[in-house]
């Protein structure tokens, strides 16, 4: 029984000592006098002994460099007094004479409850240690700006060239956002990308610009990769950045002398075909027109030739500022070479109104330049080409436009040709009634028609709206679809939008005098009137000198007017409608429909386009908006009228649905004053 007891004690010892001496690693046990008590193999390897039992005894000092010995009897010491494990790094000389590093762990040995030694195992960690200096090695003498983030964006990490880089303290970078320092827009979109690679995993790249203290422009090109943990989630987000301000810089000096002409710093001719291709293709997606002129200067030579070609530079200098200040932020002005340059005028609401831009260049030139003290006296030719009236194609666009000033210049310079021939003529109609138009006021070439507005339960006229007209001493009556928008364009529509509304207002007094029921009289009011006059004031001026009561006069103003600058175009609004006249919106439906509106300004009125009553008696869908419009209103407390009811069975049809009023050729077309008087009774 004995014997076999002490066989399996005798095999589990053997077992231990088979399992202890087959660990790659050092494994010891020792007592509270840091004396051996049990070693394995590779301890006695490193230790310089043929047997581990040649160890059993001895401690450290016995087989160690002195200052080592010490420290590891002192780590003896600490492991004894701690309840947890205690790791350390430590250098160690084997007995070959081969420093090396190890990677200790001990733990105090408890028998029975009392504290009996030590335990623990070694590790040669040389390699690791050596790699891992590399590594610090390359990162810290790396040319590029090295990070590592953490799951919140801040910098965990940052290499000798990124603190080089941004010129602060290393402090001023770790436990910061991109945001936080250096800060600035780019900055945020470097912050989203970390986050984005952090959720994703995938790698990006990005350009960061930044501007250092000094003021000078930083550009940084930045790779960003994910550090994944073991189960391949990332747990940090590393960056590596590189300066490429001066590569930059060197591009866009490449670019500017590739696309800008030299002496101008105005674009050049291979900018101007670039402008021109993507015009194209964004009106092709927008369906909007665009126009191209070509300018050459009138008898250039002469004037270079008398001055000299310094002065002459001088004055193309000069030309190129005065052109920039003809056009809009967005529209091109480029010199093609010489003394000839080009204009894209993009986003044209129609073909004609390049013309506007190309009279302001002819206006350009009245006043001389001032060169070097000389008063220089320079005229211009122009040729015009539109898209897509002319061509969809560049090389099109550009050859028609140089044929036309040529045709400009051949009619005797100092004006501008179209190559569309109808395109002239429309243009030349143009001038010629912006023309008439500014002596319309003083000839008294205007007048109003007026068109009833009916109740329909009465049938009875209620008022009228006063509607424009235009009869210069040709004779010929002109609608306002002619002149409105040239009137709006130029400012005109302001002192014309004041005759209007002074005579409507002496046509309100004479129609209420001796009435006991009120005929109003309906004015249209352009939304250039509210953005570039005193309109409160004006109204309030013509109702005091005409007498006529706010109740008599309604102002119609369309929905779009209402998108405007808000605030001030509510204050005036309010102002008006405290003055107690209502406030009318026309077209109502067919423009910027915000209902919101109808409790945030003090609108009164709501008057239904004629697009919705036209065929409300067999359009169902139709019936059903002009439905909603009229019980809108009425939840609303506001007035409606239908605008174009043309048939019996229109007004009988809205009259049942509950709208109270209407106008439309039903009732009459728009009369002469005298004419409405009479229908009026």
């Amino acid at each position: 029984m004995l014997d076999s007891a002490q066989e399996k004690i005798t095999a589990r010892e053997k077992y231990l000592r088979t399992l202890l001496d087959n660990f790659p690693f050092m494994v010891w046990l020792k007592d509270t006098n840091s004396r051996l008590l049990a070693v394995n193999r590779e301890y006695a390897r490193v230790a310089g002994v043929s047997s581990p039992r040649e160890l059993e005894g001895k401690t450290d000092y016995d087989f160690f460099d002195p200052a080592l010995a010490q420290e590891y009897v002192e780590g003896d010491r600490h492991a004894m007094a701690s309840e947890e494990p205690v790791g350390t790094l430590n250098r160690l000389r084997t007995a070959d004479g081969q420093d090396i590093w190890i990677e200790s762990y001990k733990s105090r040995l408890v028998i029975d409850g009392k504290v009996e030694g030590t335990l623990g195992y070694a590790r040669d960690v040389t390699d690791a240690i050596r790699r891992e200096r590399e590594y610090h090695s390359l990162i810290e003498n790396s040319p590029n700006l090295i990070v590592r983030f953490d799951a919140h964006g801040r910098r965990t990490f940052v290499n000798q060239k990124t603190v080089s880089f941004y010129g602060v303290n290393e402090s001023m970078l770790l436990g910061k956002t991109p945001s936080e320092f250096p800060g600035g827009d780019s900055a945020y979109g470097y912050e989203k990308a970390v986050s984005e690679v952090f959720r994703t995993g995938r790698a990006a790249a990005m350009d960061m610009h930044w501007h250092a203290q000094d003021g000078a422009r930083k550009i940084i090109h930045i790779w960003l990769a994910a550090e994944l943990d073991a189960a391949g989630a990332p747990i940090a987000v590393i960056g590596m950045g590189q300066d490429v301000t001066e590569t930059y810089e060197y591009q866009e000096r490449i670019h500017h002398l590739a696309y800008f002409d030299t002496l101008t710093k105005l674009p050049n001719r291979a900018l101007l075909i670039d402008r021109i291709g993507q015009t194209i293709a964004e009106a092709e997606r927008h369906a909007y027109p665009f126009g191209l002129i070509m300018l050459d200067l009138d008898r250039f030579k002469e004037i270079n030739d008398t001055l000299g070609h310094a002065l002459g530079d001088v004055l193309l200098c000069e030309v190129a500022n005065r052109l920039e200040k003809c056009v809009r932020p967005y529209d091109t002005v480029a010199r093609l070479g010489g003394d000839e340059f080009g204009i894209l005028v993009s986003e044209m609401r129609v073909p004609e109104n390049i013309t506007r831009v190309a009279d302001k260049v002819l206006q350009a030139f009245d006043q001389p330049f001032l060169v070097e003290g000389h008063d220089v006296f320079v005229t211009a030719s122009l040729g015009l080409a539109a898209y897509p009236s002319d061509s969809h194609a560049v090389d099109d666009l550009l050859k028609y436009a140089d044929s036309a000033l040529f045709h400009a210049k051949h009619l005797g310079r100092n004006n501008f040709q179209f190559y569309s021939t109808d395109l002239t003529i429309k243009a030349a109609e143009r001038r010629e009634v912006e023309t008439n138009l500014r002596f319309a006021l003083k000839k008294e070439e205007f007048l109003l028609h007026y068109q009833p507005l009916v109740d329909l339960a009465t049938r009875e006229i209620i008022g009228a709206e006063a509607l424009l007209r235009w009869q210069p001493e040709s004779g010929k009556l002109i609608m306002p679809d002619k002149f409105i928008g040239i009137a709006e364009e130029t400012g005109l529509i302001i002192p014309i939008g004041e005759w209007v509304l002074r005579s409507a207002c002496q046509v309100a007094v004479a129609l209420n005098s001796g009435r006991r029921e009120p005929v109003t009289v309906a004015v249209n009011l352009s939304t250039r009137q509210f953005l570039h006059n005193d309109l409160v004031s004006s109204i309030q001026t013509i109702l005091t000198e005409t007498g006529c009561h706010t109740d008599w006069i309604k102002l119609e103003i369309t929905e779009s007017l209402l998108l405007e600058n808000t605030d001030n175009i509510q204050h005036m609004l309010q102002s008006l409608s405290a003055m107690g006249l209502c406030i009318s919106i026309d077209d109502f439906g067919t423009g910027y429909s915000a209902l919101s509106y109808l409790h945030r300004f003090p609108v009164r009125e709501l008057k239904i386009d004629r697009s919705f009553t036209s065929d409300i008696t067999d359009n169902a869908e139709r019936a059903l908006i002009v439905q909603a419009i009229v019980s809108l209103a009425s939840n609303l407390n506001k007035n409606v009228v239908a605008e174009g009811v043309e048939t019996l069975e229109q007004a009988d049809y809205l009259h049942k649905m509950g709208c109270p009023q209407a106008q439309g050729y039903l009732f009459s077309k728009p009369l002469p004053l005298e004419q409405f008087v009479a229908l009026l009774g």
